[in-house]
């Protein structure tokens, strides 16, 4: 009988200890790395953001900010007299294991083309500006009045991560906005998983 008390109470304090132990491992926090720049060259700049899991490049000249302190989404700006170009890359995490079908949706009335960017499954799309309205430039503290016209690009990527469907546009308007098409592709075209 003794040795069946000694048996329970050793079990008992084993049980306690793991379960102690898998409380303490279950409650620690996912390490939180705010998004930075990284690398800088002549011409272009390296963003890394690690909770969302990708890094991407920017021109030198754009200003870039990201949000909640450095855990929130992404916004480029870039102006001058005759065009202004505004990047801006979110993730949208209401779609749990999002499909390529559920990334298609996320752009209509647009469509696009199914893509394979740097290991990242998606969508890719191009058009012009579809809303009017004011956007609030939260890099320079301005505001952005868009009007629909024919003096505007729009490209986007919608990508599959593992936290959900990455969501990057890139818009120019101006009278000069074709020649920053190029530039606005090479950005979005950059996004990578890290």
């Amino acid at each position: 009988m003794k040795k069946w008390l000694l048996f329970g109470a050793i079990a008992f304090v084993v049980v306690v200890a793991l379960a102690s132990l898998l409380l303490v491992t279950l409650n620690q926090e996912k390490e939180v790395i705010p998004a930075k720049v990284v690398e800088v060259s002549e011409a272009w700049k390296t963003v890394d953001h690690p909770m969302y899991g990708i890094s991407f490049e920017a021109p030198i000249d754009w200003e870039i900010k990201v949000f909640e302190s450095g855990t929130g989404r992404i916004s480029g700006f870039y102006t001058n007299d005759t065009a202004t170009a505004y990047l801006d890359i979110s993730m949208d995490i209401s779609v749990s294991n999002p499909s390529l079908e559920d990334v298609s949706k996320s752009i209509l009335p647009l469509t696009g083309e199914e893509i394979d960017q740097n290991g990242l499954k998606g969508i890719s799309y191009v058009g012009q500006v579809q809303e009017e309205g004011v956007y609030e430039d939260d890099v320079q503290g301005a505001s952005l009045e868009i009007k629909l016209s024919d003096d505007s690009y729009l490209a986007g990527r919608r990508l599959i991560t593992e936290s959900g469907i990455l969501e990057a546009e890139c818009m120019i308007v101006g009278p000069d906005y074709a020649s920053h098409i190029s530039t606005c592709n090479e950005a979005l075209d950059s996004i990578r998983k890290i």
